[in-house]
C-alpha cells in the first residue's frame, strides 16, 4: 500500500524553534489521536536571509468541520454513538496535549482531522 503525506511549509519566525520543540513531544510520541510529524527539514536561503520549515506529517481524508459540513448539506443527523466517538478522539488528543504541559492554541473544528472511517 502507497502511503500518502501531507506537507506544511512554516515561514521561520522566532517561534518556529517553539513549535518544533513542542512537535517533538507530542507528534512524535504515538499517540492514535494526534497526527504524526514522520520528518521535519529547514532550507534557508542565504540571499534573502529566511528560512523555511518543512513538515512531512501522516495525511487524512477531511476535518471535522469538512464532516459536519456534508452532514448538514445531505441533511442527514450524527448519530449519538458517532458524536460520542468523535469527543472521545478529540478530548484523548487534548488529554495527551496536556499531559505534556501543550496547551493547543488553536482547536477549532477545522484542525480536528478524520480518518475514511468517517467520511461515506
Amino acid at each position: 500500500m502507497n502511503q500518502k503525506f501531507a506537507f506544511k511549509v512554516i515561514n521561520n519566525v522566532p517561534e518556529v524553534k517553539d513549535e518544533l520543540d513542542v512537535i517533538k513531544s507530542v507528534a512524535r510520541s504515538g499517540n492514535s489521536h494526534i497526527i504524526r510529524v514522520y520528518d521535519f527539514w529547514i532550507e534557508k536561503n542565504e540571499e534573502e536571509f529566511t528560512s523555511r520549515t518543512y513538515l512531512k506529517m501522516e495525511r487524512c481524508d477531511g476535518t471535522l468541520a469538512q464532516f459536519l459540513w456534508d452532514m448538514r448539506e445531505e441533511k442527514r443527523d450524527i448519530r449519538p454513538i458517532q458524536l460520542l466517538d468523535i469527543m472521545v478522539q478529540v478530548l484523548s488528543g487534548l488529554r495527551h496535549c496536556h499531559d505534556r504541559n501543550v496547551c493547543h492554541r488553536d482547536l477549532k473544528l477545522s484542525n480536528s482531522i478524520l480518518s475514511l472511517l468517517f467520511f461515506p
